[in-house]
């Protein structure tokens, strides 16, 4: 009988959806979007041909360089 492989994601690595990143951000959707637009939030990963997701771990790199800068 063939073993199946069990796969670990860690939190770092939990992929966000826009409802999931909106309410991480305390924003809107539509803000997010508008954010995308201009070029101000980091791109989503594309998963298929209408499905994309955040990786948190992107987004608190993101977090991060905005708090820098605002020091």
């Amino acid at each position: 009988m063939p073993q199946q492989q069990v796969s670990v994601i860690s939190s770092d690595q939990r992929l966000l959806t826009i409802d999931q990143l909106a309410t991480k951000l305390g924003v809107s959707k539509s803000c997010i979007r508008k954010w995308l637009a201009t070029g101000f939030l980091p791109r989503p990963m594309k998963i298929g041909k209408r499905l994309v997701r955040w990786e948190q771990s992107t987004i608190a790199d993101w977090l991060a360089q905005q708090r820098q800068q605002r020091n």
